[in-house]
């Protein structure tokens, strides 16, 4: 239960950072968070609770750090977890077809603090 919560806070919370990294959130981005909604059948009172994360996402004062370094606790060596968050937000980023140098310097530090190294965080750009 409580890792459940923590993969879908700090999922849709950092998605929404992500997506205004580069200034903006594009449609795309949106989008692609909707999807991601659709393909976890989230209930309608989930999707206003995502929705309301990904905009907390967006605030120039979001602690990223605080949220991955909680994430990582909860979810401690549950490594297909951790991937499959990765994942999304490589996703997010690569949603509006380019990533940006602000986007990709947030994926490594995201890695980074998961105990992801950057050519992995890399290398999973490219197979996207």
């Amino acid at each position: 239960e409580r890792v459940q919560a923590a993969f879908f806070t700090a999922t849709f919370s950092i998605m929404g950072h992500i997506a205004k990294a580069d200034g903006k959130v594009s449609q795309a981005e949106i989008a692609n968070a909707e999807a991601i909604m659709a393909r976890m059948q989230l209930t309608a009172d989930q999707r206003k609770a995502a929705i309301k994360l990904f905009n907390e996402g967006k605030a120039d004062n979001f602690p990223l750090h605080d949220v991955l370094v909680q994430f990582r606790k909860e979810c401690h060596r549950r490594i297909n977890l951790i991937q499959m968050f990765l994942e999304i937000q490589i996703s997010t980023a690569l949603s509006d077809g380019h990533v940006d140098p602000a986007e990709k310097s947030m994926l490594y530090h995201i890695g980074s603090v998961l105990g992801f190294g950057q050519a992995q965080v890399a290398g999973a750009f490219q197979h996207e």
